[in-house]
C-alpha cells in the first residue's frame, strides 16, 4: 500500500513542476534554437529561428487570438540571404462584426518599421472557417520582407514592426537577443559575407 501511494504521489509532484520561461534575452540559448538546413537538390540554405508567441493581442477578436513569429533567411548557392519576419496570426471574430456582415474580411496588407519605413510585405495565406453561425475563426500567415541590412540596423534595439489590415493592426516585437543570434547564424553559415 505504501507503494502505491508513493507512486500516487510522485505523479502528483511530477505534474505540479512547470517549465521555466524561456529566456529570450539570452544570445546563446536563442542560437541553439536556431535550425539551419542545406537542400543539395535546390542548392538552397535554410535558416529558422525560434517561434516567439504572443498571445491576446489587442483587436475586435472575442475568444481565439493566437499570436506567434519567427525570422527565417533562404540564400540560394553563391547568392545572399532573403530574410523574412514569418507571422501567424489566428483569432475568432463575431459574426456581428461589420466585416463579417459585408464579406470585407481582407486580413493584414501591408507593414511598417517603427521608424515609419514601409516595408516589403507577402501575405501567404489567409483561412476562414465558416463552421459556426455566431463565431469565425480566421489564421493568416504572412511574411515582412527585411534585408540583412535592416536586421543589423536593429541588432542592439530588436524588431518592432506593425503589420496593418482594414480593421485592425499588430505590432510584432523581437528583442535584440533574438537578432543578434539570428544574424550570428547568418553569419555562420556564409563566413564570407551573409
Amino acid at each position: 500500500m505504501k507503494w502505491i501511494m508513493s507512486l500516487i504521489l510522485a505523479a502528483v509532484l511530477v505534474g505540479c513542476t512547470t517549465t521555466p520561461p524561456f529566456d529570450w534575452n539570452n544570445v546563446e540559448l536563442i542560437g541553439g534554437r536556431i535550425r539551419t538546413t542545406r537542400d543539395e537538390y535546390k542548392k538552397l540554405d535554410k535558416v529558422t529561428g525560434p517561434k516567439y508567441i504572443a498571445f491576446r493581442t489587442s483587436s475586435f477578436a472575442i475568444d481565439k487570438n493566437d499570436l506567434s513569429y519567427f525570422l527565417r533567411a533562404f540564400r540560394p548557392e553563391n547568392g545572399r540571404w532573403t530574410c523574412q519576419l514569418y507571422v501567424i496570426h489566428a483569432y475568432d471574430y463575431s459574426s456581428s462584426h461589420p466585416s463579417i456582415r459585408r464579406r470585407e474580411i481582407n486580413g493584414y496588407r501591408e507593414a511598417f518599421g517603427a521608424d515609419g519605413q514601409m516595408l516589403d510585405f507577402d501575405r501567404i495565406d489567409l483561412d476562414i472557417d465558416l463552421g459556426s453561425s455566431t463565431v469565425y475563426t480566421a489564421t493568416e500567415e504572412f511574411a515582412v520582407n527585411l534585408p540583412v541590412a535592416y536586421l543589423e540596423k536593429h541588432r542592439l534595439d530588436g524588431l518592432n514592426i506593425r503589420a496593418d489590415g482594414k480593421n485592425w493592426s499588430t505590432i510584432c516585437q523581437l528583442p535584440s537577443a533574438y537578432v543578434q543570434a539570428f544574424l550570428q547564424k547568418l553569419s555562420e553559415r556564409s563566413p564570407s559575407a551573409p
